[in-house]
């Protein structure tokens, strides 16, 4: 558990992803809480959570035909059952989901990708439900994009 700065945090997921070359362009957009300054999670683990998110986005939105797509990370306190916390959310214009998919997305070994694990988000909701949080995935449909919410309790020592 260590305490960060989210936008540093956002900053290098974006980094991370950007010079990422593919059949269409991708176009990240960060809005972070401005009162958000510090948190205390664990940084790595919740990097490695939101980096599996991004990169599925990534790959949801190289897979359109469209020549540029656009994936939003937005970070913001949140209060959930009384308990004050954080919310990570990425959205993207990628091919969404069939609502009866939905579901099965955390279960260990499910994946809509051909080449995919189904460990990815496994992990996350694993490492949600650990902290205490939640993860929830939605979509309105194939071609629609999808949305993944990711919220986790502020750990002490938060302003």
């Amino acid at each position: 558990v260590s305490v960060f700065s989210p936008t540093n945090l956002a900053q290098d997921l974006v980094d991370l992803f950007s010079p990422e070359s593919g059949p269409n362009s991708v176009h990240y957009q960060m809005a972070i809480d401005d009162g958000l300054r510090e948190v205390t999670l664990p940084r790595n683990q919740l990097f490695q959570c939101l980096a599996n998110i991004i990169k599925n986005a990534t790959e949801s939105v190289q897979t359109m035909p469209s020549t540029t797509g656009e994936i939003k990370l937005n970070i913001q306190r949140a209060s959930q059952g009384g308990v004050a916390g954080v919310i990570f959310i990425i959205e993207d214009d990628g091919i969404g989901l069939a609502t009866h998919l939905i579901p099965q997305v955390f279960s260990m070994g499910y994946s809509t990708k051909a080449k995919g694990t189904g460990i990815g988000l496994h992990s996350c909701a694993i490492f949600a439900n650990a902290l205490g949080g939640s993860i929830a995935v939605s979509s309105d449909g194939v071609n629609k994009g999808a949305c993944v919410r990711l919220w986790l309790p502020l750990l002490a020592h938060d302003n």
